[in-house]
């Protein structure tokens, strides 16, 4: 349940690398972490779903078990473990969020890493807006 009636929210798809290939088409394994941040100075916002899925757009799993309620500049954050390999190589999270209030869109993206080699890898994936809650009070 909610706090308020939802007046603002987005659905976005955000791309995950559990891993890569290299050399010889290897897999290099990596961890990925989702980062969410609410990026408004005054409001809150409700992460309300954080979705997984495989490859073949299957869904794994529900990474979130009831809505989450993210305060002015507050961040949260899922891991999926190196050793995690269920997604492949074209694993995706669809991110849901809303608002009680106009505010500014978080900051979603994937942080995907590894540091087991001297060297070490890694690189951001941004999300981006499938679809958005048009306000209520703008519906005739």
């Amino acid at each position: 349940m909610l706090p308020w009636h939802p007046v603002q929210g987005q659905r976005l798809y955000v791309p995950a690398y559990s891993h890569v290939y290299h050399q010889k088409g290897d897999p290099y394994f990596l961890t990925v972490t989702l980062n969410i941040r609410n990026t408004d100075v005054k409001n809150e916002i409700v992460v309300t779903s954080v979705r997984y899925f495989d490859t073949s757009g299957k869904e794994l799993k529900s990474l979130l078990q009831s809505p989450l309620r993210l305060s002015p500049l507050a961040a949260t954050e899922f891991v999926i473990a190196r050793d995690d390999k269920a997604g492949g190589n074209g694993e995706r999270l669809l991110v849901e969020w809303s608002a009680g209030t106009k505010v500014t869109p978080p900051l979603v993206e994937t942080v995907n890493i590894d540091t087991t080699l001297a060297q070490g890898l890694s690189f951001i994936s941004p999300a981006f807006v499938l679809d958005e809650t048009e306000p209520f009070d703008s519906v005739p």
